[in-house]
């Protein structure tokens, strides 16, 4: 009783304090020293979590137009032109599951939900930040993101102040590794690791998970097999099921399977299409199938063979990843894990014609910070999700 009862009252002080910070009861008002293109990053994450408790309200810099680079204006979106990213729908299977997307080498921005408005920071020199916190005692914290302006003697003046202080070193740029924060008798070591699939027992318990799921599903829904490739068949003729390449792992290649939704000459022209909305090329049964996900099921074989995983970055078609590793940074480390039936990204949305960049965000999200837990997780919201309908395509 006294461990449940601890636990439901943690769970319950974290959540409402959460929901109250969120609302903007007690929250922290901070001061950013440093670039602004960390700050970009920092802003955007404190927007996606309010229940944080933060609010950035001044920039400060060494002096006044010392700045390395000067904030993007245009609207005040510091997105614009920090972060060119494709906006592009994501290819699948026998066409794509999506309408538009952006012509090959077309860079948009990557901020699809608005962003703090920079017209809101107040500017600071840094020369001037002590007078500035003595005439404004309710901001409680400084976050540095250049270490190397915290000297000695500004530390020392902050702390006559109580003033938190918080280094926020510029690490973004490594998205793929996690870190770990450890003391050597007092010096305090920022250790970066490697994701957690690249450690052997990590991707044994996946593996486990996965031949697990799959055979259970092969055999569950081998009825539901059964009646969806009577339809396929007698839809059009061709193949029950598409082939298709794809890359997971490493950059391997291997064939995706399935079901067939479109008529055999639906990519004629040797070029890969784009699925749009009411698009002619499919049969009717591929109307459904593609609508429900059905089509997708047969890459439970795929999982069986270790080509894929029930959970991870959705793969793509070698056209697509090599275009999109010259427009999107960092987009070839998804591949640092195995691609999946669903994955973080599917589950927050980002599925047919949203942004390429956005869920590339929360594929590298998932590789770093995997656990057999976020797993389960996942799976379960896919679960839900599919019987609400809400993973809907075309």
């Amino acid at each position: 009783m006294a461990l449940l009862s601890l636990t439901l009252v943690r769970v319950g002080l974290r959540l409402g304090m959460g929901w109250l910070c969120s609302r903007g009861y007690g929250r922290r008002q901070v001061i950013w020293v440093g670039s602004w293109s960390v700050l970009a990053e920092v802003l955007e994450r404190l927007q996606r979590s309010p229940q944080l408790g933060f609010q950035v309200v001044a920039w400060a810099g060494v002096e006044q137009g010392s700045f390395e680079e000067d904030p993007p204006s245009q609207n005040g979106d510091p997105c614009q032109d920090s972060y060119p990213v494709l906006n592009t729908a994501r290819p699948t299977s026998d066409g794509v599951k999506s309408a538009a997307r952006t012509p090959p080498g077309t860079l948009s921005r990557l901020c699809s939900q608005p962003e703090p408005s920079w017209s809101a920071l107040e500017r600071l020199d840094l020369a001037h930040l002590i007078a500035y916190l003595q005439a404004h005692p309710e901001v409680q914290e400084v976050w540095f993101g250049q270490p190397e302006l915290a000297t000695a003697p500004l530390l020392l003046s902050l702390q006559a102040l109580s003033v938190q202080v918080r280094l926020v070193p510029d690490i973004l740029s490594f998205l793929t590794v996690n870190f770990s924060l450890q003391s050597l008798d007092g010096i305090p070591l920022l250790t970066l690791r490697q994701p957690p699939l690249r450690y052997a027992h990590n991707r044994f318990l996946k593996r486990a998970v996965d031949i697990l799921g799959a055979s259970l599903g092969l055999i569950l829904l081998s009825p539901l097999f059964l009646i969806i490739a009577l339809l396929v068949a007698c839809s059009s003729p061709g193949p029950i099921l598409y082939w298709q390449e794809r890359v997971s792992l490493d950059g391997r290649r291997f064939w995706i399977a399935k079901f067939r939704t479109m008529r055999v000459d639906a990519e004629a022209a040797g070029q890969p299409g784009w699925t749009r909305p009411g698009d002619p090329r499919r049969t009717k049964i591929g109307a459904f199938l593609r609508r429900t996900n059905l089509d997708e099921l047969p890459q439970l074989w795929n999982v069986l063979k270790g080509e894929m995983s029930l959970v991870g970055p959705r793969p793509e078609r070698p056209y697509f990843v090599e275009q999109f590793s010259q427009e999107i940074p960092k987009y070839p480390d998804r591949h640092l894990v195995k691609s999946g039936l669903t994955g973080w990204a599917q589950i927050h949305g980002l599925r047919g014609d949203t942004s390429i960049a956005r869920r590339t965000q929360y594929d590298l999200y998932y590789v770093q910070n995997w656990s057999l837990w976020l797993d389960l997780r996942i799976l379960a919201i896919t679960f839900w999700q599919g019987i609400r309908g809400q993973l809907s395509g075309y």
